[in-house]
């Protein structure tokens, strides 16, 4: 009780009076804990949406880490046809997955290009289909070959091979 007294000795006469009304009707006190409350409620969301983002990139970089990786190596090139009409260059490939979990090819598409330059724009769009439709093993290659023609349709000797 000293302690209020002294507070009431202090106060003017309109907050002590406002001290009473707060005393008497003591439902303020729930509009402040329901204000702390919702500061701290959105608090929270802010870093629960901060720790999900997180929990994704690390989920993608694991998926990344584990996934199939193909490579089309090109074994050799092959005159097919000695050069005569109705034949065609191309060179036998394999496939090689160097990921780390099996690669299950649905759709295999390739197009060789003779080019001088070695940076050269990927081109879809001339990719020709061929009959591939198997699983190769984590770390593993293609049993046999596969032959793919060489674009643009050009005569190849011994001597550039």
């Amino acid at each position: 009780m000293t302690i209020a007294w002294f507070v009431a000795a202090i106060l003017p006469p309109s907050l002590e009076a406002g001290l009473r009304q707060l005393r008497a009707n003591p439902e303020w006190a729930l509009v402040a804990v329901g204000i702390i409350t919702a500061f701290v409620i959105g608090w929270q969301s802010v870093e629960t949406r901060r720790a999900a983002k997180a929990a994704n990139r690390g989920i993608e970089i694991q998926i990344s880490k584990e996934r199939a990786r193909i490579r089309v190596d090109v074994e050799k090139l092959a005159l097919v046809g000695s050069n005569r009409a109705g034949g065609f260059n191309a060179a036998l490939c394999k496939l090689t997955n160097y990921g780390h979990t099996e690669a299950f090819i649905d759709d295999f598409r390739a197009t060789l290009v003779l080019a001088a330059d070695k940076d050269i724009p990927a081109n879809y769009a001339s990719c020709k289909q061929h009959p591939y439709r198997e699983s190769i093993d984590a770390q593993g290659r293609t049993p046999g070959f596969m032959m793919v023609a060489l674009e643009p349709d050009v005569v190849l000797s011994e001597i550039l091979l």
